[in-house]
């Protein structure tokens, strides 16, 4: 939680560019109701672990056309930009990156950004900023989804075409593996969840990307991996309307080595501690607290949907986010 106090210190330095809204498509103008254009929002944001760097994203502003005979047209400035906080102060911002920023990745020393274009389907871009906003590198890639910075400076890169990329912190490509998109990492960098709805399969990958194991598991939604990678926890599900109404899922425990220890039918979402120690479910009415080995530690009654969050193995239950915020 205190992690988020310096992301929102930044909306309110910046009060008067930055306004609360829902996310809709604005009219240009009453004469042309087919026209519309997207406000830029605040799209991702990562924080640095020692809470004091926010790096925050924003989309490109982008203008929709519908067709009278059917399909909308997307056009977009290419005004995406990211900025880098530090204890609320503004160090530095990058405009014209792009148009969709998909994925920030924060860490000691560097920030990965992976962005999207809008008008050449599936073509996208990874830069590599060092902290004082120098850029190291650029690279074209194709759809770009996932990027994380790894405890030794190498940047992972998931893709929506099931690809997973490494690269070093001078860009040179290290491996890739055909193994889906990145869904977490490890802590110390070691072991690389990936896994996709396309191929219905999760996979764990060393950090030189040797698969050390697969398993088909169903429609893939998120995963989690504990920081030293002892434990591997997804929820899948069995159709694509559970999938997108996230009700129905099934929660697969698996070890190191593969093995699956525990499986929970019937869960919203979950989320595994830190450490590994704890895995928190919501079902539909409730939320129950687990130790690792399926031991109950306390069940709590809940409405309305709650996310659920364990931070150094203790509970947040976060209202779901109704509001986006919006920059002018």
């Amino acid at each position: 939680m205190k992690r988020m106090l310096f992301f929102f210190l930044f909306i309110l330095l910046f009060q008067e560019s930055f306004v609360y809204s829902w996310i809709t498509l604005v009219p240009v103008s009453p004469l042309s109701q087919s026209i519309y254009y997207a406000p830029r929002d605040v799209t991702i944001f990562s924080v640095s672990n020692d809470s004091r760097h926010v790096a925050v994203g924003f989309n490109a502003i982008c203008i929709y056309i519908n067709n009278p005979e059917g399909g909308t047209y997307e056009r977009c400035d290419g005004s995406a930009s990211i900025y880098l906080l530090k204890d609320g102060e503004l160090l530095w911002k990058k405009e014209n990156i792009g148009d969709f920023i998909v994925s920030l990745s924060l860490s000691s020393n560097y920030v990965a950004v992976a962005v999207q274009k809008a008008q050449k389907i599936g073509v996208g871009f990874i830069y590599l900023f060092d902290r004082k906003g120098n850029l190291i590198w650029r690279k074209e890639t194709e759809w770009p989804q996932r990027i994380i910075i790894t405890t030794k400076n190498n940047i992972i890169l998931g893709t929506q075409d099931d690809y997973v990329y490494a690269f070093d912190k001078e860009g040179n490509l290290l491996w890739k593996k055909r193994a889906g998109g990145i869904l977490d990492i490890s802590v110390d960098g070691n072991y690389i969840v990936a896994g996709s709805t396309n191929t219905k399969t999760i996979y764990l990958l060393d950090r030189n990307g040797t698969i050390l194991w697969r398993r088909e598991v169903g429609l893939l939604g998120n995963a989690a991996i504990s920081e030293k990678g002892e434990y591997v926890a997804t929820i899948v599900f069995d159709n694509y309307n559970d999938y997108y109404n996230s009700k129905n899922g099934k929660v697969l425990i698996f070890n190191k080595a593969g093995k699956l220890l525990h499986e929970y039918k019937n869960v919203s979402t979950f989320s595994l501690s830190k450490e590994g120690k704890y895995l928190a479910l919501a079902f539909r009415d409730n939320i129950v607290l687990l130790d690792i080995e399926g031991g109950i530690m306390w069940e709590r009654s809940i409405k309305n949907g709650m996310l659920i969050s364990l931070n150094n193995d203790l509970m947040q239950l976060v209202p779901p986010m109704v509001n986006y915020i919006s920059h002018n």
